[in-house]
């Protein structure tokens, strides 16, 4: 491995490496530390014929789901055509918010009860999340709180007294307003 490095592309981050040579290399697993542990995101073949190259090969891997704002750890665990692996250095990234206001999508979505979303500000601020009707009618305020700059909070909620239909969630905070829907099925 000549070189690792991680860079965040807007909302995305982009893993980046290099090998100097390669010898019998099936290829990556590329991989992401949550709080269950080391979890793979996906499988980079060898772009070497055969696995086997004395010429530098680089590679990249886009996450391609939207990391949370904090620190994201991520390493590469390499694997050889006879199944023996290594793993590479950590490479450690501060995931930064870009946006000003974030709320997740609830889920689970449909709901029948519980159903949790996470949001988030790029600046400390009060917040309000309220659920509305389609006629745009407050239905419940869900949480009034404040937020602390870029971080990220979960919202749960118990959607099982609310009649089936469609429901909005909104969160507002410094003057912005970020909406997601919510279907509630009986």
């Amino acid at each position: 491995m000549a070189g690792f490095d991680a860079v965040q592309n807007g909302g995305a981050v982009e893993l980046r490496w290099q090998t100097a040579s390669e010898t019998n290399n099936a290829g990556f697993n590329i991989q992401h530390e949550t709080d269950r542990g080391w979890t793979t995101l996906g499988f980079m073949e060898s772009k070497a014929t055969g696995g086997t190259t004395t010429k530098v090969q680089s590679y990249r891997y886009t996450v391609d789901r939207e990391l949370d704002p904090g620190t994201h750890r991520f390493r590469l665990k390499q694997t050889d055509l006879d199944g023996s692996t290594s793993l590479s250095s950590v490479e450690t990234i501060e995931v930064s918010m870009d946006a000003a206001l974030r709320i997740t999508a609830p889920a689970p979505n449909p709901a029948v009860g519980t159903t949790t979303l996470s949001i988030g500000a790029r600046e400390a601020s009060d917040a309000t999340v309220a659920l509305y009707n389609v006629l745009g009618q407050r239905v419940k305020t869900l949480s009034q709180r404040p937020l602390k700059a870029g971080q990220m909070r979960d919202v749960t909620f118990d959607a099982s007294a609310l009649p089936s239909g469609v429901y909005f969630v909104r969160l507002q905070a410094n003057g912005h307003t970020r909406t997601e829907r919510l279907t509630v099925v009986r």
